[in-house]
């Protein structure tokens, strides 16, 4: 049996040498082909949800998990488009390759609530006037009642860098 982040350091070997993951370069492509057969191969059902940014096309990658409660989910997201510059190691693999461990470890796991693991593309890529095209394009693509359902959204993003961990809340739930 794995301990505990070897899965994700398996996942993130093979990042290093996929490249930078820049935006409608073939290594973005790889990375998604990679994210995509691993989830599948784990089992789950994968949704490729494609959209445009400045006529260049990407996709977020969705799989769900069913909880005991599905009135609420819990979205693990991260980021798997990089920099044009350097290979994107710790920018965004380290995020991608803990994702892809918490997909294994939870695959057999009962949760209360609904799970879903969402790769975004297009982060890092600024065009148009701003980045982050995959999340918003997930959160414009919901409608009121999913957007309602979602308890905390969790984004795993640079984590190999320096000593320190940051955590970020903008909301606090009064009635947990």
């Amino acid at each position: 049996m794995a301990i505990n982040g070897d899965i994700a350091y398996r996942h993130l070997l093979k990042f290093s040498l996929i490249g930078s993951r820049a935006l409608v370069t073939q290594s973005e492509i790889n990375s998604r082909n990679y994210i995509e057969k691993t989830l599948k191969d784990l089992g789950y059902e994968v949704d490729i949800h494609k959209f445009d940014v400045d006529g260049y096309e990407t996709a977020n990658i969705e799989v769900n998990k069913k909880g005991l409660d599905s009135s609420k989910v819990i979205i693990l997201g991260a980021h798997y488009d990089g920099r044009i510059e350097g290979n994107a190691f710790d920018d965004n693999a380290s995020g991608i390759a803990t994702l892809l461990e918490l997909c294994e470890i939870f695959r057999n796991t009962q949760t209360h609530y609904d799970l879903k693991f969402i790769f975004f593309g297009a982060e890092e890529i600024n065009l148009l006037g701003r980045g982050l095209h995959g999340s918003y394009n997930y959160v414009e693509s919901l409608s009121d009642s999913d957007k309602e359902k979602i308890k905390y959204m969790i984004n795993l993003d640079t984590l190999l860098s320096g000593d320190n961990m940051y955590v970020y809340n903008v909301y606090k739930d009064e009635k947990s």
